[in-house]
């Protein structure tokens, strides 16, 4: 077998990362069996940056997403509460650097867009379903599912040499990634120290609970709207709720999933755990099982929580969870699984100075996820006794400065030049404006909202002022028809084929092309989009892979853009059109300039000047158009 880049371990992390590096068309050996896919998973509630990262790596996988409006942090006599809708509008009570508020601003400033469904829940049971279906139908992907049982290590030059399978294989790699989690492969075959973030283990006990059709209602959701829609973190203690620890609560569609994370020393059986949670949950407004009266899976595990003091080496990395675990209400698990996947084409870039710079943008992030379960320490070791100020003003920087700094590490590795400048920026801007915030006017500058449980209804409405969903624009103008069973016919032909789309396609005169909120005028605008690509990029197809009915004439289509890059064929991150039809003919296009990165480039054009691509485009559509798959056009 030929030296090939090798996931250890067939999770999420390892498939994650499989998927990213087949979307940039790199062979490589998957070593695993997925896990059996079925209820309860944890690492369910995402926060922004997991939000961000599953919007631009699986945007044709939303139908596992679900949007969340808000975090609520119960501890005694008090709920903590912050906006996570990334509004795009100011508030007057919502800190600039809040994690609502405008963040949306912040995020572009780093070269993001906004997700369009926000924060998140995910359907863990359907979206590593899917991603699985992903993993093993890819053609760059091998996967071995087997074990991985020696590895050999050269430490003079810090490389894994070779892995040695159960079934007998042997595999040089050319890069490893160890996504085996608490396993940890790499550190126990190459004797990598491992420094425990808190003492003892935890026994965590989760479960899921589904409703029915008596139980879901909308006067039983209008019921509970204040928990239904939000994460929900609830601290335990022991005086109060029988057992010492912290339980989460994750309305997901039609089931809520639910946990407890408790010291594994206590003598308390898991059963008796859920029912604590229950009982407390529910004096603290959190009635679950009126909506999801039937239990649908529960299972327990010991965690421990750790970080290595190495995470990479010259061929290799500790990939999310086997590098570094926290505490699982940071919401960093599946987080630190994405990031070290949207980064893996770039640390195959080693040795070079490409590979350099990704393996210390993962040990910076490696460390910031330290930083982040260390602030909510303070929150999982607070008694009844603790003032409420200290356990505030320590998440008050988590969410904050630790938050928003673990965005900075990504963006400054993946969103070019100017977001990289702007990353630095941030970092001191938040340290500086946090601590200004904090000293003049607190009530303005602190992103949560404290309020006693009896005034838990307006929280709930202040922390979900301003919400609201993105959609793709659509031109308004234009007359059309249920999408003919021709015209859906020839897209899935296009899909079978691997064709371009606009070739494949009976396209209408009046064809519009919206980029944004701007329309720039027909096919010929995709034309002149084409000749402003960078120079490098040549015989540029949209080749669709999904097509969804979104009824009236709408259709969702997700494709990648596919060109010679360098001479080298490569395709872009998913795409996502929405398109009109008039009958048999596509009558509109519209997407945003985020998706179009792989034509216009990271730049400071595309950053920050796109009202002048976008006269250019307006522009250049007057002219004649030359051929897609004309080399150097």
């Amino acid at each position: 077998m030929p030296s090939l880049p090798v996931i250890i371990g067939a999770g999420i992390t390892g498939m994650a990362i499989s998927a990213r590096l087949s979307q940039a068309k790199i062979h490589h050996v998957l070593v695993g069996t997925p896990p059996p896919n079925c209820a309860p998973k944890l690492g369910e509630s995402m926060e922004m940056l997991s939000s961000i990262l599953l919007d631009e790596m699986f945007p044709d996988l939303h139908e596992h997403f679900v949007s969340k409006r808000g975090i609520f942090f119960y501890t005694y006599k008090a709920v903590m509460g912050a906006n996570l809708n990334l509004a795009r509008s100011l508030h007057p009570r919502v800190d600039l650097v809040s994690i609502g508020g405008v963040s949306a601003f912040l995020l572009a400033l780093l070269g993001y867009r906004r997700p369009r469904l926000g924060a998140i829940h995910v359907d863990r049971i359907g979206f590593d379903a899917a991603l699985e279906r992903k993993v093993r139908t890819s053609e760059y992907c091998q996967l071995a599912e087997t074990r991985v049982l020696k590895v050999a290590y050269d430490a003079s030059a810090d490389r894994i040499t070779k892995l040695h399978l159960e079934d007998g294989r042997e595999l040089e790699p050319s890069y490893v990634f160890d996504a085996s989690n608490q396993a940890r492969v790499i550190p126990q075959a190459i004797g990598i120290e491992c420094r425990p973030l808190s003492a003892g283990s935890q026994r965590v006990t989760f479960a899921h609970y589904r409703a029915t059709a008596e139980s879901r209602t909308p006067q039983t959701i209008a019921a509970h709207k204040n928990w239904i829609s939000s994460s929900n973190v609830v601290r335990l203690f022991d005086p109060v709720d029988g057992v010492h620890g912290v339980g989460w609560c994750i309305p997901i569609a039609d089931y809520v999933s639910v946990g407890i994370s408790r010291p594994a020393d206590r003598n308390l059986s898991d059963d008796d755990a859920l029912a604590l949670l229950e009982q407390s949950m529910a004096d603290r407004g959190l009635g679950y099982r009126t909506i999801y009266p039937e239990l649908a899976g529960a299972q327990s595990i010991d965690a421990r929580f750790y970080v290595h003091d190495r995470v990479c080496g010259k061929n290799w990395i500790l990939a999310g969870q086997t590098g570094c675990q926290g505490w699982f209400s940071t919401l960093t698990g599946v987080e630190s699984s994405l990031f070290c996947a949207s980064i893996a084409d770039k640390l195959l870039e080693s040795p070079g100075p490409g590979g350099e710079r990704a393996s210390r943008a993962y040990r910076q992030y490696i460390a910031a996820v330290v930083k982040t379960h260390e602030g909510f320490s303070a929150f999982h070791t607070s008694t009844v006794d603790t003032p409420l100020r200290a356990v505030e003003r320590r998440y008050h920087y988590t969410l904050v400065a630790d938050l928003y700094g673990r965005l900075t590490y990504q963006a400054e590795l993946c969103n070019g030049l100017i977001a990289a400048l702007f990353a630095r920026v941030e970092r001191t801007f938040l340290k500086t404006w946090i601590w200004l915030g904090k000293l003049v006017a607190k009530d303005r500058f602190c992103p949560l909202v404290v309020a006693e449980p009896e005034a838990f209804p307006q929280l709930v409405a202040h922390v979900r002022e301003r919400g609201q969903p993105e959609v793709a624009p659509a031109d308004e103008s234009a007359t059309c028809g249920a999408p003919a069973p021709a015209f859906v016919e020839s897209v899935g032909a296009a899909i079978l084929a691997k064709g371009d789309l606009l070739a494949s396609v009976p396209l209408s005169p009046k064809l519009t092309v919206r980029i944004d909120d701007l329309a720039v005028g027909g096919l010929t605008a995709w034309h002149a989009l084409v000749r402003l690509r960078e120079p490098r990029i040549a015989a540029v197809r949209l080749v669709p892979e999904k097509i969804e009915d979104q009824g009236g004439g709408a259709l969702r289509n997700y494709a990648r853009c596919h060109a010679l890059v360098d001479g080298n064929d490569r395709s872009s991150p998913m795409v996502i059109l929405a398109c009109l039809t008039d009958g048999d003919r596509l009558a509109a296009i519209s997407t945003s300039r985020h998706h179009l990165t792989f034509l216009l480039g990271d730049n400071a054009r595309y950053r920050i000047l796109f009202a002048f691509t976008r006269l250019s485009l307006a522009l250049g559509s007057r002219a004649q158009p030359r051929a897609l798959d004309a080399p150097g056009s």
